[in-house]
């Protein structure tokens, strides 16, 4: 989602399969850093290049991620 951060994009789908905060935000944290998205937590995907985006939207639950991928 556009105005949505990369960590809050990552951490939307987690939240919406009922993941509590804490443990959401832990692997919120670790996928992003597996993707090599580490230092832009708080950037908006306009702000990345394409292969950040693509990156990003592998995530678990966002844009165009699989919902029930397990990167933990």
């Amino acid at each position: 989602m556009p105005w949505r951060t990369v960590f809050k994009n990552v951490i939307f789908g987690l939240e919406c399969q009922g993941m509590d905060n804490g443990e959401g935000q832990s692997r919120a944290r670790k996928f992003i850093k597996l993707v090599g998205l580490e230092g832009f937590e708080d950037h908006y995907p306009h702000e990345l290049s394409g292969g950040m985006q693509q990156r990003c939207n592998s995530g678990p639950g966002t844009d165009c991620g699989s919902a029930d991928s397990d990167y933990g």
